[in-house]
């Protein structure tokens, strides 16, 4: 059985305060609507948060997705991130992937992980 939510302005008010919740508790998110992907933007929007990482005096990014995105898996695997320890809210989450990444000024290297 599926779920369908119609769009009634009650709904669609829950839904814009739960994205206002996921801002207020996880900040910026990456994010690319369909009709707009394969472009390589999301490419784009992660190297440039890389580039305002350095910039801001930051060493590590570090990434959570989950495994019903392979695209993101696929994203941070190709621009150098490796596979490291859960963490956060989702730690103990099988679902839960996470990537990180030293950034040195100039030219972000693999991060070797944290076991």
């Amino acid at each position: 059985m599926q779920l369908r939510i119609v769009a009634c302005p009650d709904a669609q008010k829950l839904i814009a305060e739960v994205q206002q919740e996921y801002v207020r508790r996880y900040g910026g998110r990456m994010y690319v609507v369909p009709s707009a992907r394969g472009r390589g933007l999301s490419r784009e929007v992660l190297a440039e948060l890389e580039r305002s990482a350095v910039a801001a005096g930051r060493r590590r990014m570090v990434l959570e997705t989950g495994t019903r995105q392979p695209e993101a898996i696929d994203l941070y695997a190709t621009s150098g991130y490796t596979e490291i320890t859960t963490f956060g809210e989702h730690r103990c989450s099988s679902y839960s992937r996470c990537f990180g990444k030293i950034l040195v000024r100039g030219r972000p290297e693999v991060d070797p992980g944290d076991g």
